[in-house]
């Protein structure tokens, strides 16, 4: 009578003698069940190697923690080195206890591909890093369970044994990521606008108490320091307003400093020079009355029209003399004289056409230094003078 296919079965385990004592009976092959928890992928074997049972997947791989970046970024994500290094580890969350590698990659175009990632150890350094431009650097780790990424779980450990049913990846697939920029580049400061400088004078007039700068850098988000004559004024990019200067010349330096920490070093193009007058005014209840305008220094100028009506200012140091305030064909006339000196200097205020803020040239920046009370006295009779401000410097 013919054997039927599981008398077979049997027949062929029993001639196996010790072999087939210590096999287990399996079922058809392919249908082996993987252990639930396992921590290893290595199939079980008897005491002669002789695998016992199918391979399982092991399903949880290594977690991967990024503990430090050297030097640390600031809090924009910036760094002023173009060398940097990565710690890292990584740890099993389970009883696994299998050796644990590394692969890592750095990019800069924000892109994770398979073909980047390369074997590393922590810490991982890098050196001469280009500074960064459109896009930072990505630096990504990832943990791998080195023992069990070598095995293919689902390949059959042996004859009539069949493999687990999965492998699933033996490394963290949320690598762990870090992202930095690199800038060891100080940026360029520039002085756009700051008063115009006129023909004939020493320095550049402003024609307010409070004259506007216009500032920038060229790298975007730069934050600016200034100063005028070494005392700290606020300053950002764009218009400025520079408030609470007095009378007389005056430096403006600026430094622009990028996200990095750069700080511009130099002061080819981030420095103006100009001067600032005074504001004329007269006691109460004189022969000068004050008027408001929105183009005077102070927000109004000084008019008379009394003959002798007189002003004064002290100057030190004296060596360009200039008198500003509104003009136009009608207006009277003043003399000047400073100190002890012998000689008064006849200033006609009359212009041809009428001139919001007009500059009068008393002394050039070719005269002799003079200190002392400046005295101005009107000479006309009949005629308007206006005066606003006074530049004695």
């Amino acid at each position: 009578m013919p054997t039927s296919p599981r008398v077979r079965r049997v027949g062929l385990l029993a001639a196996g003698g010790l072999v087939a004592g210590l096999l287990p009976l399996v079922g058809p092959a392919g249908i082996a069940q993987a252990a639930e928890a396992c921590t290893t992928e290595v199939a079980p074997r008897s005491v002669l190697g002789l695998p016992t049972g199918p391979p399982c997947d092991d399903i949880a791989p290594p977690e991967t923690t990024i503990t430090a970046l050297t030097p640390p970024p600031n809090a924009a994500g910036y760094l002023r080195t173009d060398d940097l290094t990565f710690t890292f580890s990584g740890r099993h969350t389970d009883g696994d206890t299998d050796p644990i590698s590394f692969e890592c990659q750095l990019d800069d175009d924000g892109a994770s591909t398979n073909d980047r990632w390369e074997a590393c150890r922590s810490p991982q350094t890098y050196q001469d890093l280009d500074d960064s431009s459109a896009a930072p650097y990505t630096f990504r780790v990832r943990a791998i369970d080195t023992a069990d990424d070598a095995i293919d779980a689902t390949a059959p450990p042996g004859l009539l044994v069949a493999g687990a049913e999965t492998d699933l990846p033996d490394l963290d697939e949320s690598a762990a990521v870090s992202v930095v920029r690199v800038d060891t580049v100080a940026p360029n400061t520039f002085v756009l606008s700051s008063p115009p400088q006129l023909e004939g004078y020493r320095l550049p007039i402003a024609d307010s108490l409070s004259p506007q700068v216009r500032l920038a850098a060229d790298e975007g988000g730069s934050t600016f320091a200034c100063d005028v004559d070494g005392a700290a004024v606020p300053c950002a990019e764009g218009v400025t307003t520079l408030r609470g200067l007095g009378p007389g010349d005056k430096t403006l330096t600026v430094r622009a400093t990028d996200r990095a920490g750069n700080t511009d070093p130099t002061l080819k193009d981030s420095t103006a020079v100009f001067a600032v007058p005074a504001d004329l005014t007269a006691a109460d209840g004189g022969p000068w009355r004050s008027l408001r305008s929105a183009d005077a220094l102070g927000g109004s100028f000084l008019e008379t029209w009394e003959r002798g009506a007189m002003l004064r200012y002290y100057g030190r140091n004296v060596r360009e003399l200039l008198l500003i305030g509104p003009s136009g064909p009608g207006a009277g006339s003043v003399e000047v004289k400073i100190g002890r000196a012998r000689t008064w200097q006849p200033v006609d205020l009359a212009t041809p056409t009428v001139d919001r803020q007009h500059i009068y040239t008393v002394r050039d920046q070719n005269s002799p230094l003079r200190t002392g009370t400046i005295r101005i006295r009107v000479t006309s009779d009949g005629r308007p003078v206006r005066l606003d401000g006074i530049l004695a410097h």
